[in-house]
C-alpha cells in the first residue's frame, strides 16, 4: 500500500497488515521531491506514479 503524505511531502509504503515499510521524498521541485503529493498509483512493473500537486506534475519513480 502506498500513501501520499501531503503535508510531509513524501510517499509512505505499508504492508498488507499496515506495518510501515519505507518512506521517500522531501519538499522541493527536483526529481524525487514533492510539493503536496495527492495521489499514488502502481504499475504492473513496479513503477510508482505520484500526482505532485504543488509542482503541477506527475512523477514516475522506481523504488529501490
Amino acid at each position: 500500500l502506498f500513501v501520499a503524505d501531503f503535508y510531509n511531502n513524501r510517499i509512505q509504503q505499508f504492508d498488507h497488515s499496515g506495518h510501515f515499510i519505507a518512506a521517500w521524498g522531501a519538499k522541493g521541485d527536483q526529481a524525487g521531491e514533492f510539493s503536496g503529493p495527492t495521489g499514488v498509483a502502481a504499475s504492473h512493473n513496479g513503477r510508482i506514479y505520484v500526482a505532485d500537486w504543488g509542482n503541477h506534475r506527475i512523477q514516475s519513480i522506481l523504488p529501490q
